[in-house]
């Protein structure tokens, strides 16, 4: 374990103390109430973060699923907590939205928003390169600049 979060000196457990999470020594966990140590804890298995982005044609998704539901606008966004502005700028794409509202309006119309991240996104981006360009770095400055002459 570290050093104690009060004293400094070894710290051998863990205590909350005015409402936060400490490492502290023997004699600084008086101070708070000691934490039990957890069972057993099994290491979390990390699973591959997906990226998911929002397909293409959202915003016509959403008015059509929305429409289909007999929901105005205004109903829709109250039921979503969101605001009937930002509904507008969806339904016309004027607005993506963050995953967050994704999935609700995903849960709500019974849609789907979200899918994986297309594999050419995922690569980095290419530069440009022109034939005039004989270093292969691409497209540079002085490729762009036409040089007036005297």
């Amino acid at each position: 374990m570290a050093d104690c979060d009060i004293c400094g000196r070894p710290a051998t457990t863990k205590a909350i103390i005015e409402g936060a999470t400490l490492s502290v020594c023997a004699r600084c966990v008086q101070y708070g109430r000691e934490l039990s140590a957890p069972a057993t804890r099994r290491p979390q298995q990390s699973r591959p973060m997906v990226e998911l982005e929002v397909v293409e044609g959202y915003g016509r998704i959403v008015r059509q699923a929305r429409e289909r539901a007999g929901l105005t606008r205004q109903e829709l966004a109250r039921k979503l907590f969101i605001l009937e502005n930002v509904l507008e700028r969806i339904e016309n794409e004027h607005l993506k939205p963050n995953e967050a509202v994704a999935k609700k309006l995903e849960k709500e119309l019974g849609i789907t928003l979200l899918g994986p991240r297309g594999e050419e996104d995922r690569q980095k981006p290419q530069s440009f390169s022109t034939g005039s360009s004989t270093t292969g770095r691409g497209l540079t400055l002085a490729d762009l600049v036409e040089i007036k002459k005297k």
